[in-house]
């Protein structure tokens, strides 16, 4: 399974892909608070509970500039890059070993 999901990092630019092969590394502003558990132990929680999870999960995440925003219309950074991400991510995809 592969994830695709918003982030913002110190260092990072807009646009820049984040590949987080390893889930108990992601952090996400939804996913994690004090009131909900993160993408891990949710994960873990569901393998405990009989669920059948898939042998391989990778997030791949797209650094924006601002957060808590949402709107129909792509901004104007995402439109310049939105090519090259594409590509990238598929890239990104064509190469995970299974």
């Amino acid at each position: 399974v592969v994830i695709i999901d918003t982030l913002i990092l110190a260092d990072a630019d807009p646009g820049d892909i984040i590949l987080f092969d390893d889930v108990k590394s992601v952090k996400t502003l939804h996913l994690q608070n004090p009131h909900d558990a993160d993408l891990y132990t949710t994960l873990k929680l569901a393998e405990e509970t009989g669920y059948r999870l898939p042998e391989k999960i990778i997030v791949l995440g797209i650094q924006i500039k601002q957060q808590l925003v949402a709107t129909l219309i792509l901004s104007s950074w995402i439109r310049e890059k939105y090519s090259q991400m594409v590509e990238q991510i598929s890239t990104i995809i064509r190469h995970i070993n299974y």
